[in-house]
């Protein structure tokens, strides 16, 4: 019996080719998605699960109250770890890790290496870094050993051996390679090349600091493994005694601790000092939501065509009714159609998925192996998948069948639908594509507000070196001079932090401060051409300059921000306690944005600190002189920092990076929108092939009673033309709820344009009329006296 059903599907098949292979085709394009999103969902949450004890091992991460926001913060001061291990015995290992970038000199040669990971020995034990070679109790005992991943192995030393090699790190230590590890796997939310024992950075090093006792401010990232059967909520409660008894630092009276699993960090985490780019999670069910949108369009599109087949099949079935044929027969045959046609769609899409997902990893950035495809939880969600969409796809044609009266298709000559449910799947269809489209334009709409908004700063024509050590040991003037030698070099400036990242903070007191309370405030060390260089606004007093000695060692420019907070109307001389350090208010410039458009600004002030080490030389360079000036700047760099590597970045370009996954959300809705659109417009196509044949007896007696072609194609579109209306009616509140959901993650935001809701309706119609048009224009121009007689 079985084989019946598939010898007649295929018949079927084979007998309406056209309607067979558009139905094929549109759920194969609307499978693809859905695929890719299995995968991706799959890689997402496998994220650090390949440490054998993930489930027990936590973050610690910092909420920190800064007047109306909340800042969190993975930093916590180096004493913190020692003290948890000694006084919670529920605590396995406690690891502080952090990575930073650091010159490898190997042989003379010289390379820039930038996961160089800083650790507490316990590294090894708390994650499943598999060692290679090396002894894993004793292979970080020495403040100069080193570890070298395999991949770094091989490309420093081949096949040869490097264990007690020596290497350089840096300008300041000799190392020996005391083991190789496994490389980390893609799926981890921090990458090392090398390891090296955190009790090597010193103060000097301006790192981070070595004092294990230091409860002031850190650079480190604290990891904990606890226990089995472990009440970690208990632990956290805990914690603020542990505090009060072990430190004096007040940062922690306003804070609040809590830990961060380390399943969750990758999607669940987005703060401001991640070792490395992390997803989201509003990314996740956006691929879940859009792939589900699109199956279900193409689900509409099935039961729309299938039904429109039903006309032409309604005396066959109503026969094979009349002759004995059971009515669960019927139900199954139709059944097993939707189950086929969704398999052979299914295989399809897999072909297409394959050839697809190196173009769709870099659309999004991810790094997803095909191999996925073969894990079991990936299969057994295929198999739901498919047994889902053969169901939906499939029970409405199947009962429309079995409610059929076999004598009254010969009375009326044709099988009947609900119209009402077809005008309904037809509506929802429009609803999605409209909310999927404006959306998309929305999202494009804020991407070029973020690029073209006034951000308080320049950000053209502005190249970024890297400044490593040596130019910081006396020799910045002397590159700045040589740089300004040539006439295509407008400005120079050397600064700490960015003008979009300035991430160092301290604590500040002032004078007629309320000494209750604090306020924590982000700062730049800068030197004196870096407000002219970026065009920041100077709004009260002056700026840096030479000619007053005090501004290199106590004057500071506020921000507007700052200024408010501080309260006094008369700011300038006012005299700010930072640490240790009487500074005095000189100026303060316009607020601009330290950070991305996400957050509001925040308290600032620039410094002159000729003892800090710089890390980035701004060059304003003339425009259109980018080709002819990088040969000179390359040149000089090399003059003074010999064979290191010379790497530069544009800083319109460092801005953009901070918007990527924006990007990326843009470029899939582009290309989904597109999916969804024309997956819908073959759901009208069905409709209309169904409405045609529904009524070629009405169309052919109009046209003999002198209606014409014009009359009858208006007639067929004016349904259409109700039915988008009402669809764009049901479409704007939720695309409208949608858009300000996503805009309110933005302090700063464009606004919602609903003229682009109207064209997005617009170009939907038009779209789906050339879908229409060709069915429409052979039922117009039909000769009824054909249909006639065909009736």
């Amino acid at each position: 019996m079985l084989l019946n059903y598939f010898r007649y599907t295929l018949r079927f098949i084979l007998k309406y080719k056209g309607y067979s292979i558009i139905n094929i085709l549109g759920l194969s394009l609307a499978l693809v998605p859905a695929i890719y999103a299995v995968l991706f969902i799959s890689y997402e949450f496998s994220y650090d699960k390949f440490n054998d004890n993930y489930e027990y091992i936590y973050r610690l991460v910092v909420d920190n109250k800064l007047g109306d926001n909340t800042v969190s913060s993975p930093i916590m001061p180096n004493a913190l770890a020692s003290v948890m291990k000694r006084e919670f015995p529920e605590i396995r290992f406690c690891v502080q890790l952090r990575n930073f970038p650091e010159m490898i000199t190997i042989n003379n040669n010289k390379f820039f290496e930038k996961d160089v990971c800083y650790a507490d020995p316990d590294i090894l034990k708390l994650f499943s870094i598999k060692l290679l070679k090396g002894d894993i109790l004793t292979s970080l005992s020495s403040p100069n050993s080193i570890l070298l991943n395999k991949s770094v192995a091989l490309k420093y030393f081949g096949n040869e051996d490097p264990i007690n090699k020596v290497l350089q790190l840096g300008n300041y230590q000799q190392m020996i390679i005391k083991g190789v590890f496994e490389d980390l796997p893609e799926n981890s939310h921090f990458h090392a090349n090398f390891i090296v024992p955190k009790s090597l950075i010193t103060r000097e090093q301006g790192a981070g600091f070595s004092d294990e006792n230091s409860w002031g401010y850190s650079m480190y990232f604290t990891y904990f493994m606890v226990l089995p059967n472990t009440d970690v909520n208990s632990l956290l409660l805990k914690m603020p005694k542990l505090l009060r008894e072990n430190s004096s630092n007040e940062f922690f009276n306003r804070s609040k601790l809590y830990f961060q699993p380390l399943k969750d960090i990758h999607l669940y985490s987005n703060l401001q000092t991640e070792l490395s780019k992390n997803g989201n999670i509003k990314t996740v069910y956006l691929f879940i939501l859009i792939s589900v949108i699109i199956l279900i369009i193409a689900i509409v599109n099935y039961i729309n065509l299938t039904t429109a087949r039903l006309v032409k099949r309604s005396k066959e079935i109503a026969m094979r009714r009349i002759i004995g044929a059971d009515t669960n027969q019927l139900f199954i045959q139709i059944m097993t159609e939707s189950a086929i046609i969704t398999f052979l769609s299914f295989l399809i899409s897999i072909v297409i998925t394959i050839i697809a997902v190196p173009k769709i990893n870099y659309l999004i950035d991810r790094d997803i192996p095909l191999s996925i495809l073969f894990n079991h939880n990936v299969i057994i969600a295929a198999i739901i998948l498919l047994v889902v969409i053969s169901f939906c796809s499939g029970i409405y044609p199947a009962l429309s069948v079995l409610s059929v009266k076999p004598l009254n298709i010969f009375k009326k000559g044709n099988f009947s639908s609900n119209k009402n449910l077809r005008d309904t799947l037809v509506i929802f269809q429009f609803v999605l594509s409209i909310v999927l489209v404006f959306n998309s334009s929305m999202i494009k709409k804020q991407l070029s507000y973020i690029t073209s908004k006034n951000l308080g700063y320049n950000r053209s024509n502005i190249i970024i070196l890297n400044i490593y050590s040596k130019l910081n040991n006396g020799g910045l003037q002397t590159f700045k001079n040589s740089l300004l030698q040539n006439p295509l070099i407008d400005k120079i400036a050397f600064s700490v932090n960015l003008p979009n990242s300035s991430v160092c903070k301290t604590n500040i007191s002032w004078e007629g401060k309320n000494l209750s309370t604090s306020m924590d405030i982000n700062y730049n060390l800068v030197d004196y051409d870096f407000i002219d260089l970026y065009g920041i606004k100077l709004v009260e007093g002056r700026n840096f300059s030479k000619e007053y000695q005090t501004d290199q060692s106590v004057g500071i420019i506020l921000n507007e921000n700052a200024a408010k907070k501080l309260g006094n109307k008369e700011l300038l001389g006012t005299t700010i306690k930072q640490d240790d350090i009487n500074r005095q208010v000189i100026g303060v410039v316009k607020d601009f944005h330290m950070y991305s458009l996400y957050e509001n600004i925040r308290p600032f002030y620039l410094a002159i600190d000729t003892s800090a080490t710089m890390y980035y030389c701004s060059i304003k360079i003339y425009p259109d002189s980018f080709q002819e000036i990088l040969p000179f700047i390359k040149n000089k760099f090399h003059l003074l920092q010999q064979d290191l590597p010379f790497k530069y970045e544009f800083f319109d370009d460092i801005i953009d990076v901070s918007y990527k996954s924006e990007k990326i959300l843009d470029s899939i809705l582009n290309w989904f929108s597109f999916f969804s659109i024309f997956i819908a417009s073959m759901g009208i196509y069905g409709l209309v092939s169904f409405v045609t044949e529904a009524r070629q007896k009405e169309i052919g007696i109009r046209k003999v009673v002198g209606a014409n072609s014009w009359q009858i194609a208006y007639k067929l579109f004016y349904n259409m033309i109700k039915l988008i209306v009402i669809s764009s009616l049901i479409a704007a509140p939720i695309a409208y709820l949608l858009i300000n959901k996503w805009l309110s993650n933005f302090a700063y935001r464009t606004d919602i344009d609903f003229k682009l809701f109207i064209i997005t309706s617009f170009v939907i119609y038009l779209w789906s009329s050339l879908a229409m048009a060709t069915q429409i224009y052979k039922a117009s121009t039909k000769n009824p006296i054909e249909v006639m007689r065909y009736e």
